[in-house]
């Protein structure tokens, strides 16, 4: 033990392992020295002040220390998993749109392009001239975001591909791929985060980031729907704040989440349980007004301009039969045509997937709010959406299965790989046309409840499992 100048009881000598290059007597003074500067106001947020030199002058190496000028050099070996999975999803991603149909068929002059993705890029070229789509209803946040790339690509003439035009190789997509593929890569770093914050070891991180963005091409380099990668990847952050009491922050969070995507209210039962239990009522409140104010602000201009189209799709919210999934709810969903195409109005089974959320949510989170109860609900309440949808597109699945593979990160390498593997096979199942549209729609459902099994495994890990489960 050593003496405290500071009149408090004893420092033992293991307080100061975080710094072994310090001497015993500079340990002494970092811990016990006044904390002020010579105006008094301290050292300030960044901590560059006496204790900063003191450490530099002991020989610390930047990054033993609480400030470290080399944050971006830190960061990266810490998200190294993510960074090395988004570098792969880049490079293959854009290998697989303009190389892959030369190199299986021999058609150089056809890229394969994500269909989907045109729609939103033109949606966000009509906002870029001031012209509002039923898109924007759909996700204004994805829309402002790509606002940049869409005037660039507009001013130069970039040509967009199908459905929307006859050009075999959409010079758009040099543009617009490697942006959208580097903003949908945001879940992979949360991932990371979570599983850091689980104590997950470094080798299985780079396995689960790996893992992940293999799930995620379904969204971004099959299907092109980056908002809905970015919303979850805000929602999980927003859960790794309020783990670390962060609660304001966790509010704007969700509140970017659900404007770029509204799938992201699906996030809002369980964060909000989370915050009323641990916080009140008092905080339950502000986080609220911050989930609800990006989406306000973009959208009720929009729909005071434009109430007529935007309304009439937050109402109905069209699916289209024809380019996707029947399920067993297809029956009982209202017919509509919308912008010429035939479809069924999707609106009415969410309300009933958004309930069975909010009951879930809150069953699992008013006693344990934990990261990892949390996650779990999170994974639960997207589950509840894919189960209830009326028209159930290949790429809905992602988040569930993303979450139950992040769920099992921790558990021994047996149940984790069979997790992953459970959920690639799903996500390959969930683009193919096998059996009957209720026989595709049961067996997609056992899937995701094996991997339910998995990620909630009971027969190690007790202690995760406890939280996870109860």
């Amino acid at each position: 033990m050593v003496p405290n100048r500071s009149g408090s009881p004893p420092i033992e000598s293991s307080q100061f392992a975080p710094f072994p290059s310090l001497s015993l007597h500079a340990q002494i003074l970092a811990l016990n020295w006044p904390r002020t500067s010579k105006n008094g106001a301290g050292e300030g947020r960044d901590g560059h002040g006496w204790r900063f030199a003191l450490w530099k002058t002991a020989g610390v190496r930047e990054a033993d220390g609480p400030s470290n000028p080399s944050r971006f050099r830190t960061w990266a070996e810490r998200r190294a998993a993510p960074l090395v999975a988004t570098g792969l999803t880049l490079f293959f991603g854009m290998d697989y749109v303009i190389l892959w149909a030369g190199l299986t068929r021999g058609e150089y002059n056809i890229w394969l392009a994500p269909s989907d993705v045109w729609g939103t890029y033109l949606d966000s070229v009509a906002l870029v001239h001031g012209h509002l789509s039923s898109g924007y209803a759909a996700y204004p946040g994805i829309l402002v975001a790509l606002a940049p790339i869409a005037a660039i690509g507009s001013a130069l003439h970039l040509e967009v591909g199908p459905n929307f035009a006859a050009f075999a190789t959409p010079t758009g997509w040099v543009l617009l791929g490697p942006f959208i593929l580097l903003i949908a890569s945001l879940p992979l770093f949360a991932a990371d985060a979570v599983a850091e914050r689980w104590g997950v070891p470094r080798s299985r991180r780079f396995a689960l980031s790996i893992a992940e963005a293999v799930l995620l091409a379904n969204v971004t380099v099959k299907w092109g729907h980056p908002e809905d990668a970015v919303a979850v990847g805000l929602a999980l952050f927003a859960a790794v704040a309020l783990d670390a009491e962060r609660v304001p922050r966790a509010g704007w969070l969700l509140g970017a989440a659900i404007a770029v995507q509204p799938l992201a209210l699906l996030a809002v039962p369980a964060l909000l349980t989370v915050v009323g239990v641990r916080w009140g009522a008092r905080a339950l409140g502000a986080t609220s007004l911050r989930a609800v104010a990006p989406a306000a602000a973009l959208l009720l201009p929009a729909l005071a301009l434009d109430w007529s189209q935007l309304s009439d799709w937050l109402t109905h919210q069209p699916n289209y039969i024809g380019f996707n999934h029947s399920t067993p709810w297809t029956t009982f969903a209202p017919r509509l045509v919308f912008e010429g195409f035939s479809g069924v109005a999707a609106g009415p089974s969410r309300v009933v997937g958004i309930a069975v959320a909010v009951v879930a949510s809150f069953v699992l989170c008013r006693r344990t709010t934990t990261l990892q109860r949390v996650v779990l609900a999170l994974a639960v309440a997207f589950a509840a959406r894919v189960a209830s949808e009326a028209v159930l597109d290949a790429y809905y699945t992602w988040p569930v299965l993303a979450l139950g593979v992040l769920c099992a990160a921790p558990r021994r390498a047996s149940v984790f790989f069979s997790a992953v593997g459970v959920a690639v096979f799903a996500t390959w199942f969930s683009n193919s046309q096998w059996g009957g549209a209720d026989l595709w729609w049961a067996v997609l459902m056992v899937l995701l409840l094996a991997l339910f099994g998995l990620a909630t495994w009971r027969h190690d890990d007790r202690k995760l499992t406890a939280s996870l489960v109860g």
